[in-house]
């Protein structure tokens, strides 16, 4: 695959997408999200099989999902910090007794916008190289880690 930066607004079809996640249990649920220039990946896990708040952690899942969607689709000058505030505010439906990781990527013109919270990270390998390019600083808070960067062609980025 060969993408031009610059032409990230208008050829978002031409990257190449693969989604892994585990089955759900009654203890954990993941998704991987994607809709047009947004990406996310949502997992949440409880300690027990008992019920939280009478929701399932597919409900819950699918709630915070929806928040980040009517929040992130409604933002009419998309950059960091407005983005940050779409997916604070997604954040703040996941119930403080659900571990989770969650983590958000969009593409705004030739940027990557890229947020993290809890356990969540974002990798990157860039022709020789691969790391850890964004996590929390502290796994226990509810506070978002935000970074941005240009892509080059052939990099891989995975969001976990």
């Amino acid at each position: 695959m060969q993408l031009n930066p610059s032409d990230l607004s208008s050829r978002r079809s031409d990257f190449l997408i693969a989604n892994i996640v585990s089955n759900p249990s009654e203890t954990s649920w993941s998704q991987a999200y994607h809709a047009g220039n947004l990406f996310a990946v949502l997992s949440l896990q409880k300690e027990t099989s008992e019920e939280i708040e009478s929701d399932s952690l597919s409900a819950i899942g699918k709630k915070i999902l929806d928040t980040l969607e009517q929040n992130f689709f409604t933002i009419e000058n998309k950059n960091l910090e407005s983005v940050k505030q779409a997916v604070i505010e997604s954040s703040k439906t996941i119930p403080d007794t659900i571990e989770s990781s969650f983590v958000v990527g969009v593409f705004v013109k030739d940027i990557l916008y890229l947020f993290t919270n809890d356990k969540g990270k974002v990798f990157m390998k860039r022709e020789n190289s691969f790391g850890t390019i964004l996590e929390s600083n502290d796994p226990n808070a509810k506070s978002i880690a935000s970074g941005s960067g240009f892509v080059k062609n052939y990099d891989l980025i995975v969001l976990g």
